[in-house]
């Protein structure tokens, strides 16, 4: 079995509980507490919508479902209920979703604003958000009448009729009550006509034959100043003369921002915090030039904004129902500078391996973009490889972010050298009979030189061998009557080594 889930509020001395599909039940509180009866009377006293009782026109977005929003209006209202959420943030999310309801009202939607409203009503009454109430079910009923759909008018008129009992205006709430009993009593709705003749016990008990007139809830409503809902709006009617009559004010709100982002900026979200020169029913946004949708200050623009020129339009609607002129701010998103790459490994140089391997770092980009010796960017992970033939090379390395924009290049270079390094022995001679001196010429200055001396008899064992070997080189210690074989070997820089160079060394031969 579904679990009900229903809320309670208190308007002034009467009871409610909302959120029941029969509709909700009034009943006269014990102790007189509550919101002031005279905010709920200042919603009901604005002027209804135009209902349009013909047939409901198909929109071009009719295949669009609000089932989404109809089950998040019912989760919000659960929540609020059970005291699982904070009411600005409900209240944030009910502005969004009447919003939504206005767009489905203007658009023919009956159907859809008809569910949408209905799931919405109870939750506006327990944050009691009474203009976006009433507003709420007047499009109800609206709907349902232009949908053809009887037992939702019923409902309409019993939501209506009910929150004029707590407007304590009598008169309202038993002809709608009695409208909606009617309507129930036809259809054979026995949990519907059992509410609704409930509440209208609760009217004859709570005034008799009596009830306060229209003159008595404007002497209410402009006795002190009145909180509505999300935005704190305060009252615009003022007393005149003494036949309890009012007027209007007629001047809209005057809106200015309090916080705005920086122009130019390089962030593609923007937040912006505004307010009003009085206290208003409800603000209204529009980004570049969209339509104007309900808002609340602050409004956070998530993005990410193209790059280029934006702007940022509010209005307010105070309780009288004027439109003020409102307020645009216009600012450009700049793209900035992308990401820093560095490149933190690569080949020493100069090398002899032509397949070169690369570290490339960058935390902030999104991807990476390599190019090799002036070719075209291509895009490249870490560890990056590439091959390329003997000679000075380039790699080029650089970033790109989220917002597709490029970073500063980072740059490597290195050598590649294939080719072996040779030795040239100029001399190589006895210069006593103990001794020889060997002189030679490398064809890189760059290389390690190893010498070796062999006896010629025997050139598997070197007789003597010098590492960092530099011309002229001398060997001592010769046997006078032993022939050898010197042999030079350069190494360059790259690794590469060469053939070695070799040459006799005779006997010494006396002067």
């Amino acid at each position: 079995m579904a679990v009900r889930i229903t809320g309670r509020v208190q308007i002034g001395r009467f009871v409610f509980e909302v959120g029941a599909p029969e509709g909700t039940r009034a009943d006269l509180a014990t102790v007189p507490a509550g919101v002031d009866p005279g905010e709920l009377a200042l919603a009901l006293s604005q002027p209804a919508p135009t209902e349009i009782l013909g047939a409901a026109e198909r929109s071009v977005a009719e295949a669009e479902s609000v089932t989404g929003q109809v089950e998040r209006a019912l989760e919000l209202f659960t929540a609020c209920a059970q005291g699982r959420i904070d009411r600005s943030v409900a209240l944030k999310e009910a502005d969004a979703l009447i919003g939504t309801l206005e767009r489905l009202d203007r658009e023919g939607r009956y159907a859809d604003a008809f569910r949408l409203a209905r799931a919405l009503a109870g939750l506006l009454a327990l944050l009691m958000r009474w203009m976006s109430l009433v507003q709420s079910l007047r499009i109800a009923l609206k709907a349902a009448a232009a949908a053809g759909d009887t037992a939702g008018v019923g409902w309409a008129r019993h939501e209506l009729g009910t929150f004029s009992l707590g407007a304590e205006d009598a008169k309202a709430a038993a002809d709608l009550l009695e409208q909606a009993r009617k309507i129930r009593q036809e259809l054979r709705d026995e949990p519907g006509l059992r509410v609704t003749e409930r509440n209208l016990a609760a009217v004859k008990s709570a005034f008799g034959n009596g009830g306060w007139s229209k003159p008595m809830i404007v002497a209410a409503i402009i006795g002190g100043v009145l909180l509505l809902g999300a935005v704190g709006a305060g009252i615009a009617v003022l007393a005149t003369g003494g036949d309890d009559s009012a007027t209007v004010d007629t001047v809209g709100p005057s809106v200015s921002f309090d916080s705005t982002p920086d122009d130019p900026t390089e962030e593609r979200s923007a937040a912006f915090e505004f307010s009003a020169d009085e206290d208003v029913d409800r603000f209204e946004c529009s980004v570049d030039g969209k339509a104007f949708e309900e808002c609340s200050s602050p409004r956070n623009i998530a993005g990410p904004l193209s790059f280029g020129k934006h702007s940022f339009a509010v209005r307010g609607f105070d309780l009288a129902g004027n439109r003020g002129d409102g307020e645009t701010f216009r600012w450009t998103v700049e793209r900035g500078e992308g990401p820093t790459v560095t490149i933190t490994q690569g080949p020493k140089s100069p090398t002899n391996e032509t397949t070169a391997m690369f570290t490339v770092s960058g935390q902030d980009a999104v991807r990476l973009e390599c190019r090799v010796d002036g070719g075209d960017f291509e895009t490249c992970s870490s560890p990056y490889t590439t091959q390329v033939d003997e000679g000075d090379h380039v790699l080029v390395a650089r970033g790109v972010n989220d917002a597709d924009t490029t970073g500063p290049e980072a740059t490597y270079e290195w050598t590649v050298d294939t080719t072996a390094p040779t030795v040239e022995i100029d001399t190589a001679e006895r210069t006593s009979t103990k001794t020889a001196e060997v002189t030679f010429t490398p064809s890189e200055s760059e290389t390690d030189v190893a010498c070796a001396l062999f006896e010629s008899s025997d050139l598997g064992t070197a007789v003597e061998e010098k590492q960092d070997c530099t011309s002229p080189v001398e060997f001592t210690d010769l046997d006078a009557a032993s022939t050898y074989v010197v042999l030079i070997t350069a190494e360059d820089a790259a690794g590469n080594v060469g053939d070695p160079a070799k040459a006799d060394i005779d006997t010494f031969a006396e002067p």
